[in-house]
């Protein structure tokens, strides 16, 4: 079976769509959003990735959570800017980031 392949450029048109949809409705699609999210980047080709030392667990675990905390913080600039709980859930999440790279030794093998 032949594999589709996105350009770069198509892959990035889709991930800022995605974004304005999230946006638009005032973070009312937003898991529907994160979904969308969570399979381009699953369809990520590999040479786009960050470069992480081959078989560390513990670096792949850091960029995921890095990831995951910048969509949080995008999230919140672009539907939820004034909201106090959100606000404080995503500095919670920003912690525990800081927290993991305190922690982080590239020698870790998870």
């Amino acid at each position: 079976m032949d594999e589709a392949r996105l350009t770069r450029r198509q892959w990035q048109a889709l991930d800022e769509v995605l974004a304005e949809v999230c946006e638009r409705t005032s973070g009312g699609v937003e898991d529907l959003h994160d979904r969308g999210v969570g399979v381009l980047e699953s369809v990520r080709p590999a040479e786009w990735r960050t470069p992480v030392e081959v078989g560390s667990a513990a670096a792949v675990s850091l960029w995921r959570h890095v990831r995951q905390v910048l969509g949080s913080l995008v999230h919140l600039e672009d539907a939820a800017p004034d909201d106090v709980r959100a606000i404080r859930a995503t500095a919670g999440e920003v912690a525990a980031l800081a927290e993991h790279m305190r922690t982080f030794s590239h020698r870790t093998n998870v």
